[in-house]
């Protein structure tokens, strides 16, 4: 099958990716309260550490205190309060140690239990509490400065922040007292523990904390010179807990499109969320043309989270700004985000409204990025409610891609071609569409990025779809899951994944897969991904037994597409109830009877009206201007008419259209939708 192609090609571009390349295990540990967004992937195996046994407490506090053995009652006492805390035992034993409440006599350890039990704290941060509060003052002010710097810190920095030239020898003391050790083979620093770092931290005065992290910050700044998004991140953390609000959102707004650019999309939520909160509660803390230049980054975070309400209402707050700066290419970004946003929303006319002052500035700044932006939007926008005639959405395809290719910009080249190809899957020309798809393939190739091959995989999943070809729908979903990068990528993958275990009825299982997907589409406001499984979802309540409720759903998704003057998916709807209503009144396999007797009305209804109900909206499709004669929707209308044709005992007709629909199908290969048509003009004889 054509359709193979693809996804053999894909499979030949990870095999040549991984030659050469052992299996790499990485190892991470992490605190309960920070979940990772990749901590549920098949590819990780999660291993909950148990507390420290008894013993093996034993043995570390034996170790630390150089004996050869314990008193049962400190043994006891310690192992009890640390609850198989490794770090709280130590902890035990220094805090222990350094008020001499343990005393070696000959090889033996001296200690009063009633003072012990008496005197150790609650748990771990008060006992470091405790602990730091015994420091000498310059040694606590010197861990109060590094503790700022943050875990890990440089003495060079450190040294500057307390204005002192000779820190080694205090750094000496503290790592005596096991409260910081060099960090490898680097000359850094670091806090044995967060644990510690954090009770040196919050043990600050708030002004002198925020004095000491403007000092850090500066510093930071004045050594980096001109690469300062070396540091972007280090910069952003300090400048936050400064009044310096300019210099705290530019660096967030710095550090987040950083980590945008790897995908890191938890790092960049975290930087850009808290630049849009600064910027919500001091509007002046940045220029028109900062504010501009951290909204095209943000805006492009939030489509790639498919978080496309937050898009809107970040741009619709601040388009008073947009508008002072006036034409620039930060704006063309935002704007371009704005109108898919609004499409993604099912707000199809808003989003024709806003694609005209996006074309406008695009024809005043007149270069290649701007165009291929603004084409990309007016592309997607005529797909859904303004179609072009063929030759005029040609031209405007070609001009996309001739504009997006002389750009070194990634996202608009794979952008450009994703809307093209999702084009040509609404006219039904689905061979140009896969051609999309290889195109999108190569680009991925070419710069080792998983997004365009995700994209191809979008695509010819759909492409899949339409041909009947649910096994390799299957595999294009599952492949789009695995490799996805966003959280808009895993979305589409699942969604395409589900419809196709429905559509192979495998409904169980793909409805709880598609269930979810819905869920989440339906809490982030992501109504377009709604639209495309509405369609299946009907279908698996007529698959479950609830044919009433099956078609009243898949009805009223047609109509919704027709409020909304989405032609193209209101009649992809049609096509479907049209092969429902047939296989009620003429296919092979009956339910059972107590299907039968419980949706005994709604099937006397279709019994009676399905033909002319098909035949009406079979019209419909066909008299659809955006359709290609030759492409794959007016070749299932046809052949859904030689069907109905046929069980009515009508073979001319039925020859006639299933002829055409042949003739229609076998220009795309060798098909699932190509064999059934094969199979019914088999039986015509």
């Amino acid at each position: 099958m054509l359709e193979g192609l693809v996804l053999e090609s894909f499979t030949q571009m990870n095999q040549r990716r991984s030659e050469g390349k052992l299996p790499l295990l990485l190892l991470t540990t992490r605190r309960l309260e920070y979940v990772p967004a990749w901590l549920d992937r098949t590819a990780v195996t999660k291993l909950r550490l148990q507390p420290l046994p008894t013993g093996d407490i034993r043995r570390l506090v034996q170790t630390r205190l150089g004996v050869e053995a314990l008193p049962e009652a400190l043994a006891r006492q310690v192992t009890e309060k640390a609850e198989g805390n490794p770090l709280f035992a130590e902890e035990i034993v220094s805090f222990l140690t350094e008020r001499g409440m343990l005393r070696a006599v000959a090889d033996k350890l001296d200690f009063d239990a009633n003072a012990v039990a008496a005197t150790l704290p609650a748990n771990v941060q008060s006992l470091l509490t405790a602990r730091v509060d015994r420091l000498a003052p310059q040694d606590r002010a010197l861990l109060q400065a590094a503790s700022v710097i943050g875990r890990r810190f440089d003495p060079e920095l450190l040294a500057f922040a307390v204005g002192g030239t000779d820190i080694d020898a205090g750094l000496v003391v503290m790592q005596a007292l096991d409260l910081v050790r060099l960090d490898g083979k680097s000359s850094d620093y670091a806090f044995k523990h967060a644990l510690v770092r954090d009770a040196l931290y919050l043990s600050l005065l708030s002004e002198a904390r925020t004095a000491l992290h403007a000092k850090i910050a500066e510093e930071i700044e004045r050594r980096s010179g001109n690469r300062l998004s070396e540091v972007a991140e280090a910069l952003a953390h300090h400048y936050s807990q400064t009044n310096q609000s300019d210099k705290a959102f530019i660096y967030l707004g710095m550090a987040g499109a950083k980590c945008l650019g790897i995908y890191s999309l938890d790092d960049a939520e975290k930087h850009f969320t808290a630049a849009a909160a600064l910027l919500d509660r001091n509007s002046d803390c940045a220029t028109d043309e900062i504010v501009v230049d951290f909204l095209s980054n943000y805006t492009l975070f939030l489509s790639l989270k498919a978080n496309h309400t937050q898009i809107v209402e970040a741009v619709d707050n601040y388009m008073p700004r947009l508008r002072r700066l006036g034409d620039s290419r930060e704006c063309i970004l935002i704007l371009h985000q704005y109108v898919f946003a609004l499409i993604y929303l099912q707000r199809f006319r808003d989003a024709q409204e806003a694609q005209k002052p996006l074309s406008l500035m695009a024809d005043r700044l007149a270069d290649d990025k701007s165009e291929a932006y603004s084409l990309a939007g007016a592309i997607h926008v005529s797909t859904m409610i303004a179609p072009q005639p063929v030759g005029t959405f040609e031209a405007l395809a070609r001009r996309a891609q001739a504009a997006a290719s002389a750009t070194s910009d990634a996202y608009i080249q794979s952008w450009v071609l994703w809307v093209i190809a999702w084009e040509e899957v609404h006219r039904g020309r689905t061979e140009k569409a896969r051609i999309v798809a290889r195109d999108l393939l190569r680009i991925g190739e070419r710069l080792n990025d998983p997004r365009p091959t995700s994209i191809a995989l979008w695509v010819s999943g759909w492409i899949a779809i339409l041909s009947d070809d649910y096994t390799e729908e299957l595999k294009f979903g599952e492949e789009c899951t695995k490799l996805a990068l966003t959280p808009l990528d895993r979305l589409i993958g699942q969604g395409i994944k589900g419809i196709a275990l429905v559509l192979l009825r495998n409904v169980d299982e793909g409805v709880a897969i598609l269930a979810d997907q819905r869920a989440e589409c339906a809490a982030l406001n992501f109504r377009y991904q709604l639209v495309g499984s509405d369609v299946v979802w009907g279908l698996s309540l007529v698959l479950r037994g609830q044919i009433a409720e099956g078609i009243r759903f898949i009805n009223n998704a047609a109509l919704a597409r027709d409020y909304e003057g989405y032609r193209v998916a209101a009649d992809w709807s049609r096509l479907f109830l049209c092969e429902v209503f047939l296989e009620i009144i003429a296919g092979k396999q009956k339910p059972p009877l107590s299907i039968l007797l419980k949706n005994l009305p709604a099937l006397l209804k279709v019994t009676l009206t399905a033909p002319s109900r098909i035949h009406a909206f079979v019209t419909h499709v066909l008299e659809n201007p955006q359709l290609d004669p030759a492409g794959h929707h007016v070749g299932r209308a046809q052949m859904i008419l030689g069907l109905l044709y046929k069980a009515k005992k009508k073979r001319p007709l039925a020859l006639e259209h299933l002829t055409e629909a042949r003739r229609i199908f076998s220009q795309f290969g060798q098909t699932p939708i190509l064999a059934r048509v094969d199979a019914a003009l088999a039986e015509l004889g």
